[in-house]
C-alpha cells in the first residue's frame, strides 16, 4: 500500500506492472492483470510536497509490515516547503522492486542546484533520517503510526547523540520568531503562510550557464520554514546559527515577503516583532483569474489531477479553447489546469479572456502572471488582435508529463500602451507554440493592472 498526500490505497503489484502495457512513456503503462487491470498506473503518481509528508512509505497486508521514511526536519532537503518530489514507485527496472526515495537534492519538477566550486570548502550533515519499520494486521493503523514516529522524531530534533559532523547541538541553535501585518486589497487574515529564513540568491554556472539560484532550488545550504497562523504569527526553532533572508508566501497574495539580513545567534531568541509586507501593484486592478496559491488546484480538474494523460483530454473538455469571460464565467470550471498544445491547432493554442472596461486609459497595462509550471518555450500575448508582448525564455519544469500540479514557481510581466485597450469589449488572447500534448504552461493566477501614469 502506497500512501501520501496524493493517494492512499492498493497499489498494483510488481507481476502487473511488468504484464503492463506502454502507454506514451516507459514510466506510464495501463495494467492488465490484477485488480487495476484497464487502468493506468504512472510512476510518478507517489509525488508530494516534502514539507508536508514527514513520513510516507509502503505498507503490505500479506505481510503485516510496512516500510517508511521519516524525515524530522526538511532544513537539509533542497527547495524549501513548496518542493514537489518523487517519493517513491514501482522500479522501472527489472523486477519492478517497489521503491522508497528521500530526495535531499531533489532533480524533479523543477529540480535543484548544489553546484560546489573546484577547491571550495563546503559541508552539508544530510539527516539523520529515520528508516522506520513497523508491523500490524491493520494496514490503515500502520499508516496512522507512521505520522506518530514522525512526530516523535521531530520533538527529539536535533538529536543530540550526532557528533563529529557540522550539526550544532539544540543550545547551539537559535530560534526566530514574529509576526506579518499584511497590507494589500485582500481580506484580513493568513490562509496558508509559510515563513522560512534561506541562505540569500546567489549565481550558479549550472544549467548551460550563470543563473540566479533562489531557495526554490537551492540544494547547497540549509532551509528552516515553518506555517505562520492566520493572524501572521510564526516562530522558527532550531536555527543554525548564522545570518539569512526570511521569506514568506500566503494563498491569496501574488508574490513574496522578503527581508534580507536577519540574524541567528546561538541560544537566543531572535524577535522580529511587526513585519510590514505591502505586495507590488502597479497600478488600478482590472481584472484577476484564479488564486494566488502557487498551483493549478483551483482550476477545472485542478482538484483532481493526478492521473495519467490528462493533457489529452484537453480537446474534448474544451473544444473550442478556453474563451473566459471576466465577470460571468467561473475559473473553477471554465478554465483548465492546463494549457497544452493540441495537434488540430498547427500554428499554436489560443486561450481568449474576454472582458469590458467602461472607458479608455493612458499610461501603460500591466499582466501579471504567475506561473505554477512550464513547458512551453514561450507564451504570445495579443490585446484586441495586436500584439502586447511576449512571455520568453520560460524553463522546462516537466510537471504537467509527470501529471503534477505545481514545480518551480515564477512571475512574468507583460508591459503594453494602455491605449491597446478600448471602451467596451476587449480581449487578450495567450498563445502557447505547437509541440505535442505535455508542453504547455499551468497557470498560478492571473492580474492586469494598469498603471495611467504617462
Amino acid at each position: 500500500m502506497a500512501i501520501d498526500k496524493n493517494r492512499h490505497g492498493i497499489m498494483p503489484s510488481p507481476a502487473d506492472w511488468k504484464n503492463g502495457t506502454p502507454l506514451n512513456m516507459k514510466e506510464a503503462k495501463r495494467m492488465t492483470t490484477g485488480r487495476f487491470a484497464g487502468k493506468a498506473e504512472h510512476k510518478y503518481d507517489y509525488s508530494a510536497i516534502q514539507f508536508e509528508i514527514p513520513a510516507f512509505g509502503w505498507a503490505s497486508s500479506e505481510k503485516q509490515v510496512g516500510l517508511w521514511m521519516v524525515n524530522p526536519s526538511i532544513e537539509y532537503l533542497s527547495g524549501g516547503a513548496t518542493k514537489v518530489e518523487l517519493a517513491g514507485h514501482l522500479d522501472v527496472s527489472e523486477g519492478a522492486a517497489p521503491t522508497l526515495l528521500n530526495y535531499w537534492r531533489g532533480s524533479h519538477y523543477g529540480g535543484s542546484v548544489c553546484e560546489i566550486a573546484a577547491g571550495e570548502e563546503w559541508t552539508k550533515v544530510i539527516g539523520p533520517f529515520l528508516i522506520y519499520c513497523n508491523s500490524g494486521s491493520d494496514g490503515e493503523g500502520l499508516w496512522k503510526n507512521g505520522p506518530q514516529q514522525a512526530t516523535n522524531e521531530k520533538k527529539s530534533w536535533p538529536y543530540d547523540w550526532v557528533q563529529g559532523v557540522d550539526f550544532p547541538s539544540a543550545s547551539k541553535r537559535g530560534t526566530i520568531r514574529g509576526r506579518i501585518v499584511i497590507h494589500d486589497d485582500t481580506p484580513l487574515g493568513f490562509t496558508n503562510l509559510l515563513v522560512g529564513v534561506t541562505h540569500p540568491d546567489y549565481k550558479a554556472s549550472e544549467r548551460g550557464g550563470p543563473g540566479l539560484v533562489d531557495w526554490q532550488q537551492d540544494a547547497k545550504y540549509y532551509e528552516f520554514w515553518t506555517k505562520g497562523d492566520s493572524e501572521g504569527r510564526f516562530e522558527i526553532p532550531q536555527v543554525h546559527p548564522g545570518k539569512y533572508t526570511l521569506h514568506a508566501i500566503a494563498d491569496g497574495v501574488l508574490g513574496e515577503l522578503t527581508i534580507t539580513d536577519v540574524a541567528v545567534n546561538p541560544s537566543q531568541v531572535t524577535d522580529l516583532h511587526s513585519l510590514q509586507w505591502k505586495p507590488v501593484r502597479h497600478g488600478k486592478q482590472l481584472w484577476e483569474i484564479g488564486v494566488a496559491n502557487r498551483s493549478a488546484e483551483e482550476f477545472f480538474r485542478g482538484n483532481d489531477y493526478w492521473h495519467w494523460g490528462l493533457y489529452l483530454e484537453y480537446p474534448k473538455d474544451f473544444p473550442k479553447d478556453v474563451h473566459y469571460t471576466i465577470g460571468k464565467s467561473d475559473y473553477r470550471k471554465d478554465w483548465n489546469f492546463t494549457q497544452c498544445p493540441r495537434p488540430d491547432r498547427p500554428v499554436g493554442t489560443p486561450w481568449t479572456i474576454e472582458f469590458n472596461l467602461q472607458e479608455s486609459s493612458e499610461g501603460h497595462a500591466i499582466l501579471r502572471v504567475g506561473l505554477a509550471s512550464s513547458s512551453a518555450r514561450k507564451i504570445d500575448v495579443a490585446v484586441n488582435g495586436n500584439p502586447a508582448g511576449t512571455i520568453a525564455n520560460l524553463t522546462d519544469t516537466a510537471t504537467i508529463r509527470r501529471d503534477g500540479i505545481r514545480g518551480y514557481w515564477r512571475e512574468r510581466e507583460v508591459a503594453f500602451p494602455a491605449n491597446l485597450l478600448v471602451k467596451g469589449t476587449n480581449t487578450m488572447t495567450l498563445t502557447i507554440p505547437s509541440g505535442n500534448a505535455m508542453s504547455g504552461v499551468q497557470y498560478d493566477y492571473l492580474r492586469l493592472e494598469i498603471d495611467q501614469q504617462k
